[in-house]
């Protein structure tokens, strides 16, 4: 899993709590009031390269908190002006890392899990025990990857519709699994086109593979109307349009 990536603060179980951990209990009930209101955002930017970790932090309500975070793992370093105290970042998996800041009279952990949702920080004190648990969504999730099905509507008749003589139970059974692997085949620096190789998987070991290019309703060519078999291949640049989230196909709509 990569650590590397942009992530917005989603949720947060005990905020108040959360951000006096964070400040050491220096921040006042006004500047807590405002970074937990509805239309507060924070954008992280993390990025690893080998033991060097950078944070970029970004507070919509509190732009003048914005702060850049440089870290070696492993290596202790001083706190940013003006807390007391020092921090030390330790890598505790492949894609764990833990935060322990410690400043004169308290000491917190915060314990990272990185997935491709995105990043789960659990916090705790020496003292107080558990605190909180922030989730951080990723959202520079790459369209390309290998995607499953986990649910659909009308998936039957769209099996149907692009298959001749297929009948309602086999689309049925093609229909209970289907998985697409989504990859970029050409991008052109001076055009908003982007080719993309898809190939799909039916639970009936069927494949079919489209190249498409988003953004267009014209037809440059003639689309493909056999039953599906291994390698087939149809070109065609209708819109497709797909929503992804959490790093999976959330909706998808062929036209």
């Amino acid at each position: 899993m990569t650590i590397s990536g942009s992530y917005r603060l989603l949720s947060v179980d005990n905020p108040a709590a959360d951000l006096k951990a964070i400040f050491n209990n220096n921040i006042s009930q006004a500047d807590i009031d405002l970074l937990t209101a509805p239309d507060s955002k924070v954008d992280n930017v993390m990025c690893m390269n080998g033991n060097a970790l950078s944070i970029d932090l970004k507070y919509s309500a509190k732009p003048d908190w914005n702060t850049s975070l440089n870290y070696v793992i492993g290596v202790k370093k001083d706190l940013p002006a003006p807390f007391p105290g020092n921090s030390v970042v330790v890598m505790c998996g492949e894609n764990a890392m833990c935060e322990t800041v410690t400043f004169p009279n308290a000491v917190y952990t915060y314990n990272f899990s990185f997935s491709s949702f995105g990043v789960t920080v659990k916090t705790a004190s020496a003292k107080a025990g558990y605190i909180s648990t922030q989730i951080w969504e990723r959202i520079d999730v790459p369209l390309t990857g290998f995607y499953i099905m986990e649910s659909n509507e009308n998936m039957v008749k769209m099996v149907m519709a692009d298959v001749p003589n297929m009948t309602e139970a086999a689309a049925k059974q093609m229909a209970s699994y289907h998985a697409l692997r989504v990859r970029r085949m050409v991008f052109i620096p001076w055009s908003t086109t982007l080719a993309m190789a898809v190939r799909r998987h039916f639970t009936s070991s069927w494949e079919k593979s489209v190249r498409i290019c988003p953004g267009t309703l014209e037809e440059e060519g003639p689309t493909s109307s056999h039953r599906p078999r291994p390698e087939s291949t149809a070109m065609s640049t209708r819109q497709r349009m797909a929503r992804l989230r959490y790093g999976k196909v959330w909706s998808l709509m062929l036209v």
